[in-house]
């Protein structure tokens, strides 16, 4: 639930990923606890989600392309 609650956050701090699905994943990082990776979109290509991740770092945001 929050999670979601960020990422509802982020949208509305970030309109260039509105109306984008999360992908929520839970991480056990042993020590470090549990946490949750929020990811967003399958992109044609690095190119088109490196795209995304500059718009957003313009406005602001935290981004970094990543492999699903």
């Amino acid at each position: 639930a929050l999670a979601r609650a960020a990422w509802s956050a982020y949208q509305h701090r970030h309109a260039v990923v509105g109306g984008m699905a999360p992908d929520i994943r839970k991480v056990d990082l042993g020590a470090k606890g549990v946490w949750y990776r929020l990811r967003v979109g399958r992109f044609a290509d690095r190119a088109a989600a490196s795209a995304l991740c500059a718009k957003l770092k313009a406005d602001h945001g935290g981004c970094f392309p990543a492999r699903f």
